[in-house]
């Protein structure tokens, strides 16, 4: 058997907290506004919650054993490359870097 990482202690503390006779989690303490929370209350709310799972380093061993579910995930935060340029407008590429030998495609 593996030793305790941090997040196993990590996921010990947030059980310990949930509440008797339900498997819900504590609400989290949101500032008194009358509309409810702001998105940036959620926002925090979600860095805290990833921060607490094991962050970056978590999230990279799951991309590692799913990247068919992380890849799908990353392209949608990647900027678009799609640009409008008005009505019947031509765009031109010009390579910069003339052909190589990694350009010739054996038959």
């Amino acid at each position: 058997m593996t030793e305790p990482t941090d997040q196993d202690t990590t996921f010990e503390l947030i059980s310990a907290q949930i509440r008797p006779n339900t498997d819900k989690p504590p609400r989290l303490p949101f500032s008194k506004k009358t509309d409810g929370f702001s998105r940036n209350d959620v926002v925090n709310a979600f860095q805290d919650a990833f921060r607490m799972i094991g962050g970056v380093q978590r999230m990279a061993l799951w991309a590692n054993a799913n990247p068919d579910k992380f890849y799908p995930l990353y392209t949608k935060l990647l900027p678009s490359t799609a640009i409008q340029i008005g009505d019947n407008a031509q765009v031109v590429i010009q390579h910069a870097i003339p052909p190589s030998a990694l350009d010739e495609h054996p038959e």
